[in-house]
């Protein structure tokens, strides 16, 4: 299919303007990049961006690329983006939420990565994740459907490293 990269500079996008995308992403048969580095987006702009998408019934859209680094995104956003269909799923290849002011590790749940077994990076760090509760977001990383191959992380204690170290398919680490 097709491949279309969204790079949002100048102005800040609204949260209609993402279910737009989201509807365009839906009704699309392209592979969509999606780059809001810095764009002071919110959970609020992701679950519009869901809610566009999931509003096409057959959506056909697929998804490569999540860049959402370094903005102020809400555990409740990213647990919508990791619920969206399989079809859109299936084929996201990279996800970075460096620097987002979270303190839950997303996904929270061992079976939120199954929907993703294209996922080869996974770029986490500088969140304000507490020391020690990465555990159960590495775990899900080390799930048998998901072939991770680079992660970043900060703040991981020495479990957590031996644990993220233990992922077979891992080839780069970022702490």
């Amino acid at each position: 299919p097709l491949e279309r990269t969204i790079h949002r500079t100048w102005p800040v996008p609204t949260p209609h303007d993402l279910w737009c995308l989201g509807r365009c992403i839906g009704l699309s048969q392209c592979k969509w990049e999606l780059s809001f580095t810095f764009r002071h987006l919110k959970g609020e702009h992701l679950v519009m961006l869901c809610d566009g998408i999931e509003s096409v019934k057959d959506c056909q859209g697929q998804i490569k690329e999540f860049n959402l680094s370094l903005n102020n995104l809400d555990v409740q956003g990213l647990k919508r983006i990791f619920n969206l269909p399989q079809r859109c799923l299936s084929t996201v290849e990279f996800i970075n939420l460096r620097g987002n002011h979270l303190d839950v590790a997303i996904p929270d749940r061992e079976d939120r990565f199954c929907n993703l077994p294209s996922l080869q990076t996974f770029l986490f760090h500088d969140n304000e994740i507490p020391f020690r509760a990465h555990k159960s977001l590495i775990q899900a990383l080390k799930n048998e459907a998901v072939k991770i191959r680079h992660v970043s992380f900060s703040n991981l204690s020495e479990e957590e490293c031996a644990l993220l170290l233990s992922i077979p398919s891992l080839e780069t680490v970022e702490l």
